[in-house]
C-alpha cells in the first residue's frame, strides 16, 4: 500500500519512465499513416500505386486517386524505400489478382488514362524516393522527374 502522496509520485514516474525507454511515447505509435500527392513532371499523376518499404521489409501500399491524392496507413515508424507503379509499368495478370472478377480480367478504366513513367520509379530499389516515416498522420507529396 501506498502510504504517502510522494510514494505514488514516485510510482507514477518510475512507470512513464519505464515507458518512455521501451519505446512506448507519443501513445505508443509505431506506424504512421501517409497522405499527399503524385506529381509527375509538374503535373498530377491521375492512376497507379504508392508504395512504401519499410527498413525492415514490410511493405504498405495505396491506390493513387484520379486527382493525384493517395492515403497508406500503418507504415512502420522510420525510413522507408518508396516505389510508385503505374498500370502501364505492370502487366495484368499482376495486378492485384486477389481483386480481379471472374475470369481473371479488370475492365479498362476509363476514367483514367495510364501514364507512363522512368523504370527507376517501379522499384523502391532504384527509385531514389525515401522518406522517413514518423507516428501518426503526416503529409508527403512525391514529386517524379521526367528523367
Amino acid at each position: 500500500m501506498y502510504s504517502t502522496t510522494r510514494d505514488r509520485r514516485q510510482v507514477t514516474t518510475a512507470v512513464f519512465l519505464l515507458l518512455w525507454l521501451t519505446g512506448c511515447h507519443a501513445g505508443c505509435t509505431k506506424t504512421g499513416t501517409i497522405t499527399g500527392k503524385v506529381y509527375y513532371g509538374g503535373q498530377v499523376l491521375t492512376s497507379g500505386e504508392v508504395l512504401f518499404v519499410a527498413v525492415d521489409g514490410t511493405q504498405r501500399g495505396g491506390p493513387i486517386a484520379t486527382d493525384g491524392t493517395y492515403r497508406i496507413s500503418k507504415v512502420p515508424v522510420g525510413r522507408a524505400r518508396i516505389a510508385i507503379i503505374t498500370d502501364s509499368s505492370v502487366s495484368e495478370g499482376l495486378r492485384n489478382p486477389a481483386t480481379l472478377p471472374p475470369g481473371g480480367v479488370r475492365p479498362a478504366n476509363k476514367a483514367t488514362k495510364s501514364v507512363e513513367i522512368p523504370a527507376h520509379y517501379h522499384k523502391p530499389e532504384s527509385s531514389g524516393l525515401e522518406y522517413n516515416v514518423e507516428g501518426g498522420t503526416q503529409e508527403h507529396n512525391i514529386d517524379l522527374n521526367k528523367t
